[in-house]
C-alpha cells in the first residue's frame, strides 16, 4: 500500500506515515527544509527525507547499532521517498544447522539485524550495495562512519513533538 500510493504522488513533496501515527501539526514542512547544506559523499536523495527519532537508534540493548532508521514517517520528494520504500519483500529468516545440529540464524551469537535495519539498508544498497551489517550490532568502525555519513547527508532526524508526530497508544 505504501509503494503504490507513492507511485501515485503528484505533488512536490510526499509522506510516507505508518496507519497507527497520526499528524498534530504541519512543523515537519519547515524542518525539513531547515538544513540544505549537505556533503556530496555518501549523498543519495535529491534533498534530505525528515524521519522521527523514536526508533531512529544509535545504540539498542546497550550496544552500538548502525544504519537503524525508524519507519514511523518519512518526508521528502516523493521520488526520494519512494525509493526508499521501492525495495523488494524481505526474505524469511533462514536457518542453518551447525556442527552440532543445532538450527542458527545469520550473525550468531549476535542478534540478528533488525527490520528497520534490513528495510534501510535494502533501500541503500539501490545507491551502494557495499552497505551491509553482519548483525544488529556491527559496530566496526567504516560501517559507524558509512551509517552516520548517511544520516548526515540524506537525513533530518526530529523528534515526535518538534515535527507534529502522534502516536497511537
Amino acid at each position: 500500500s505504501s509503494l503504490g500510493g507513492l507511485k501515485a504522488v503528484a505533488t512536490p513533496y510526499a509522506m510516507k506515515l505508518r496507519t497507527d501515527n497520526f499528524l498534530t501539526s504541519d512543523n515537519f514542512k519547515e524542518i525539513q527544509q531547515h538544513y540544505p547544506k549537505r556533503s556530496n559523499e555518501l549523498r543519495f536523495f535529491n534533498e534530505r527525507v525528515l524521519v522521527c527519532d523514536l526508533f531512529t537508534r544509535l545504540y539498542n540493548q546497550g550496544k552500538k547499532v548502525a544504519f537503524h532508521v525508524s519507519d514511523f514517517v518519512y518526508f521528502g520528494r516523493p521520488d526520494d521517498v519512494l525509493n526508499i520504500w521501492d525495495i523488494p519483500y524481505i526474505d524469511d529468516l533462514q536457518y542453518r544447522e551447525d556442527q552440532q545440529g543445532l538450527e542458527q540464524y545469520e550473525g550468531m551469537p549476535f542478534y540478528r539485524k533488525d527490520c528497520t535495519q534490513l528495510l534501510w539498508l535494502s533501500a541503500l544498497n539501490k545507491y551502494d550495495s557495499s552497505l551491509n551489517i553482519l548483525h544488529q550490532h556491527d559496530s566496526r568502525a567504516l560501517v559507524m562512519q558509512a551509517s552516520n555519513k548517511i544520516y548526515a547527508n540524506n537525513l533530518v532526524v526530529a523528534s515526535c513533538e518538534e515535527l507534529g508526530l502522534g502516536l497511537c497508544s
